[in-house]
């Protein structure tokens, strides 16, 4: 009986290790983003975290959805932001009694504590060393617009249900599809860029089995599934606004037009004069750069990836590693064709491509196995640059908790 129990309890105590340092580094980050702040009591910090974007979910939980037509086929509507997070908010509010305010922030922290469970369960998954791990979280922590994960926003709902589907899809239980289609189902419902991403559980499939794993059933249950999050709120806006894609046309008030041709524009892959506001680096500046900075973050980790164990026998983690890089590719693609015409913000958005490269060379390193020196080098040049910009990160906390545009 002891042999038998001895792996359960290891497991179990290996998640609330996991646990327990997601829940310190959802704090750790809570901490920063209420460091620099105008408030000189620590309890009034708290509700300034709440703005721009944070604002509009708030008004959801509060009001719910509404359009008003401006002039014809343009709407001034919060339909623009899909009801995955408002109703994760909205249900911690009924549960707690706590204010609508105080619940969106909360749903935030929360599902951050669940990107970060994930984050370190795939790290486990993929048999990446300490080293690697924590060079990966500072990856992570560093980037400009890791705060938003903490402030109100979509973003860590999204991302911790992107890493759960992954996750799940590489789990490889009978019924591990279906968590991860439920994954994907809220992953959809949250943000609009996750209804191109429904196609990873056919895409993982195919890295791990070829054509062939096609004709299981399941992986095409779980793509249905995904698709259902961002299909439900669709129907609701045709049964209430009498429209199947307002939240897409109310996108328009917002200059935000879809482009597709948009990734032949040579526009966003020449350089660009820096242009600065409170002494550092532009928002948008850098939203119009991250498309560079993270398309060739992308191709250097596929190459590394490509050339580096392209004589090695394909391990159990290679189509984690796969599945990764094509997302990351494919939300550059969407983020890049959805804000052509509005860059404003996109560094925000190129935080999901960032992340998901940096677990695929996370995963990289540990298939490397006895040639570590390559992987250290990788890592030690990514956490140099981005301590660099530990100032930027910190006038624009600066910036958004004056209630000053960031992202």
């Amino acid at each position: 009986m002891p042999i038998v129990k001895q792996p359960q309890t290891s497991a179990r105590t290996m998640l609330l290790k996991t646990c327990a340092i997601a829940v310190a580094l959802t704090v750790l980050q809570v901490a920063i983003a209420m460091t620099f702040n105008e408030q000189k009591n620590i309890v009034a910090r708290y509700p300034t975290l709440v703005q721009w974007d944070s604002i509009w979910f708030f008004r959801i939980v509060t009001d719910g959805y509404y359009v008003n037509p401006i002039v014809k086929n343009i709407y001034y509507t919060n339909t623009v932001f899909p009801p995955g997070f408002p109703l994760f908010a909205y249900i911690i509010q009924s549960i707690t009694g706590l204010t609508a305010l105080v619940s969106v922030l909360l749903a935030s922290q929360i599902a951050t504590v669940l990107f970060w469970i994930y984050f370190l369960l795939l790290a486990k998954r993929m048999k990446v060393s300490p080293f690697f791990t924590t060079a990966g979280v500072l990856c992570v922590l560093l980037y400009p617009a890791a705060f938003f994960f903490v402030v109100g926003y979509s973003d860590s709902l999204f991302l911790a249900m992107l890493l759960g589907l992954v996750y799940w899809l590489s789990d490889g239980r009978q019924y591990s599809w279906l968590a991860a289609g439920i994954h994907g189902c809220i992953m959809t419902s949250a943000r609009i860029v996750g209804i191109p991403l429904i196609i990873l559980p056919l895409a993982y499939t195919f890295f791990t089995k070829g054509v062939q794993g096609l004709r299981d059933p399941r992986p095409w249950l779980a793509t249905a599934l995904s698709g259902a999050g961002a299909g439900a709120f669709f129907l609701f806006c045709k049964l209430v606004f009498g429209e199947w894609f307002i939240q897409v046309r109310a996108h328009q008030y917002w200059a935000t037009k879809p482009d597709p041709s948009a990734i032949f524009n040579p526009i966003f892959y020449r350089h660009w004069k820096p242009f600065y506001a409170d002494g550092m680096l532009h928002p948008d500046y850098f939203s119009l750069m991250s498309f560079q900075l993270l398309l060739s973050f992308i191709i250097t980790a596929i190459l590394l990836e490509l050339f580096t164990l392209k004589k090695r026998k394909p391990s159990g983690t290679s189509s984690i590693r796969m599945s990764l890089y094509f997302t990351a590719l494919l939300t550059w693609v969407f983020t890049l064709t959805a804000r052509s015409h509005n860059v404003s913000g996109a560094f925000r958005y190129m935080i999901v491509p960032e992340i998901l490269c940096v677990l695929g060379l996370m995963g990289w390193s540990s298939a490397m196995k006895a040639k570590k020196a390559l992987p250290r080098i990788v890592f030690w040049i990514m956490v140099t640059i981005l301590c660099a910009a530990i100032p930027m990160q910190i006038v624009y906390i600066a910036r958004y908790t004056h209630r000053l545009w960031v992202a």
